[in-house]
């Protein structure tokens, strides 16, 4: 893996990058070896990145950054799970008996109290999902 040294230049007397995903900490004026799919991303940010000259590459510091990218897509995931069992709590009887139809092709009792169809509901879409 390529590395970049970037030197933190911010007015931040320590700083911990969270726009650029690689979740490393600088203090002014530190040189850190970033990988470059990272570092490339830094130094777009002209006022708080800088490219190290040869002199202060040399000092600086490796750093081991971890890929979120899987934890990133788990947590998007449970987010938009979350968001429809909470579009099923504002959902009415006929709401429910048509989303029921529609993904799972079932046919809900409408006769149920809504509280009854919405568990029914999202316990076919914990174990199908929005087909």
């Amino acid at each position: 893996m390529s590395t970049i040294a970037i030197t933190y230049i911010g007015h931040r007397p320590v700083y911990k990058d969270g726009a650029c995903g690689s979740g490393v900490t600088f203090e002014k004026g530190q040189t850190l070896h970033i990988p470059a799919q990272f570092a490339l991303k830094m130094l777009k940010h002209q006022s708080v990145y800088v490219r190290a000259d040869d002199v202060a590459s040399e000092s600086a510091v490796v750093v081991e950054v971890t890929d979120t990218t899987e934890d990133d897509k788990r947590a998007k995931e449970f987010n938009q799970q979350q968001d429809m069992r909470d579009t099923f709590a504002q959902m009415d009887k006929d709401a429910l008996a048509t989303f029921a139809k529609t993904h799972w092709r079932i046919d809900l009792d409408k006769r149920m109290k809504v509280e009854n169809l919405r568990t029914q509901v999202c316990q076919h879409f914990d174990q199908f999902g929005v087909a």
